[in-house]
């Protein structure tokens, strides 16, 4: 994290400009994104979302492949990432037609979330790593 958007597009090669940017809630822009990218047993589309201090914050929409549904992915992820940090902070909520359920970790200057929302069977699977800002109560 922190790279310039000029270091990124020289690390990262096939990158494309996304044509309508998506504003995350921390205010920086998905500018830039690579489509199906193989990543240990994951496929991804991942963005990548820049301010002008540089990149903070990456974003995986988990690609169905290889016969997994939406509920093994998220699965898979969390379990990959709590043997990684440990113990995940969870939420889930689900009513007949609809399910949502969230993990989230703090990884040193990191926040590391995974969530899955949708129907059951055509869920999305999104994998966040996101630059932490922290805030003085002063500042707020």
């Amino acid at each position: 994290m922190g790279m310039t958007e000029a270091e990124l597009r020289s690390a990262v090669p096939g990158l494309e400009r996304v044509r309508r940017p998506a504003r995350a809630p921390n205010g920086a822009m998905g500018l830039w994104r690579q489509s199906h990218v193989a990543i240990d047993s994951w496929l991804v589309d991942q963005t990548f979302y820049l301010d002008a201090e540089g990149l903070r914050q990456i974003e995986w929409l988990v690609v169905p492949h290889d016969g997994r549904d939406s509920g093994s992915s998220f699965s898979g992820l969390v379990t990959g990432l709590r043997q990684q940090y440990g113990a995940e902070l969870a939420a889930r909520q689900s009513t007949p037609g609809f399910v949502q359920e969230s993990a989230s970790w703090v990884a040193g200057d990191m926040d590391v979330i995974v969530s899955r929302s949708g129907a059951p069977d055509q869920a999305t699977v999104r994998m966040v790593w996101r630059q932490r800002v922290t805030r003085d109560a002063s500042e707020l």
